[in-house]
């Protein structure tokens, strides 16, 4: 694994959700990927109409400008580093929220699995960290190429809140193929190294149960005070009714909001 490919990991990643079913699939260790350029014509926030093409400006009296594609097809499953504004992107990507708390063992669940695909190839799964650079100035390359780890890992400074980290999987070329959108892989129950939270909007009393409270990750930046964990895969209580978050058990007592949740995955 390259330096591009094995980046500076922290210990725990975030993957957010629009509904408690898509995150409880998640950590049962149904794992789905896109394929990137799924996200140029995607109709939410996730769009990047330059999603699978570096693009790099070189240093020179007339900046020259590079921009790769590759033949192989990339398959991703995006996630974001522990330390970002938690509410801000649970309110674009979804407020149910999985901690990653082994990035690399959910890494070699997923290669153990990818490697009997017939579209996996040697070393084709692997995480990469984004770089948001896209267009931007650099020091010339000899060859004046743009670097081909961009082409699966280059963002616009405009998602750069994101702090995003890519499982990736590489695909072998296959010029005849009709290619498929999503891949899910099916590995072993991620219960033991996934925890689930729910980040609730402005405002929002949040059902518990008692026994669920807790503080949530303490690295997550501006996280609101009504913040839970639940963990594992028995996380998030479809269904339960708890307390509201205002006062430490005495609030009054609603139907569970999570099962009103919906959106796209």
């Amino acid at each position: 694994m390259t330096p591009e490919q094995r980046p500076n990991l922290p210990n725990t990643l975030l993957r957010f959700f629009t509904t408690e079913e898509y995150a409880r699939q998640f950590v049962a260790g149904s794992i789905r990927f896109g394929v990137l350029e799924y996200y140029r014509g995607i109709e939410d926030v996730r769009k990047d109409t330059t999603e699978g093409r570096s693009s790099v400006y070189f240093r020179a009296d007339v900046p020259i400008h590079s921009t790769v594609t590759s033949l192989n097809r990339y398959y991703v499953l995006c996630a974001s580093h522990p330390e970002v504004n938690v509410p801000r992107l649970a309110s674009k990507y979804g407020r149910f929220v999985v901690s990653i708390n082994d990035p690399l063992q959910l890494l070699d669940r997923i290669k153990a699995v990818w490697k009997n695909h017939d579209l996996a190839i040697d070393n084709g799964a692997f995480i990469a960290s984004v770089e948001y650079s896209k267009d931007g100035l650099r020091d010339a390359d000899p060859l004046l190429l743009s670097p081909p780890h961009l082409v699966y890992s280059q963002k616009p400074r405009l998602y750069e809140e994101d702090r995003e980290y890519r499982y990736l999987l590489k695909c072998k070329v296959d010029v005849k193929r009709e290619w498929e959108t999503h891949l899910t892989l099916a590995i072993s129950d991620c219960g033991d190294i996934f925890k689930t939270f729910y980040v609730p909007s402005e405002g929002e009393a949040l059902p518990v149960e008692r026994s669920q409270i807790a503080a949530a990750p303490s690295r997550a930046r501006n996280s609101p005070a009504r913040r839970h964990t639940a963990g594992g895969s028995g996380g998030f209580k479809s269904g339960s009714k708890g307390i509201s978050s205002g006062g430490s058990g005495g609030g009054k007592r609603k139907k569970n909001p999570w099962k009103k949740k919906a959106g796209k995955k």
